[in-house]
């Protein structure tokens, strides 16, 4: 699964200055993979095997699992509603918004989860404690804690 995401990062890196941050995350981490990523995470973490994979591999992994991170200290769960607002939501409009949030918060959430498995895992050489990895979890957790 990491030799499939290195292609896939190889593959879109050239497009990184036509694509914005959101659409080229969603190519390179789908909910689908953070899905696979974390349970492969657990698993890698409890038989050390962890420890094992290309430092390389791991700091790229991380480096994008950030950006995962960092999108989820700004998203709300919680729908603000304007008094002056002219447009009012429908209902389905609502469950569709908070759905995508919630959609967005898990892949967050699950970036975190996959990162720190990876950190925190016995016999992990020190340089991979990436100190915007740790600091944008704790934001996101901090934010989502103060917002719910």
């Amino acid at each position: 699964l990491l030799d499939i995401f290195n292609d896939d990062y190889e593959r879109h890196h050239n497009d990184i200055d036509q694509i914005d941050d959101e659409n080229y995350l969603d190519l390179l981490l789908s909910d689908y993979t953070l899905n696979e990523m974390v349970i492969l995470s657990e698993k890698l973490k409890l038989s050390t095997y962890m420890s094992c994979i290309d430092l390389f591999k791991l700091k790229r992994l991380l480096e994008i699992l950030s950006l995962r991170i960092k999108q989820g200290i700004e998203l709300s769960p919680i729908l603000k509603h304007d008094i002056n607002d002219e447009h009012k939501e429908t209902e389905e409009d609502e469950r569709t918004w908070r759905d995508l949030i919630f959609e967005r918060l898990t892949m967050c959430a699950n970036a975190s989860e996959i990162a720190l498995n990876i950190m925190t895992t016995l016999n992990m050489p020190k340089e991979i404690l990436v100190e915007n990895v740790i600091e944008y979890t704790a934001l996101f957790i901090k934010a989502q804690l103060a917002k719910t």
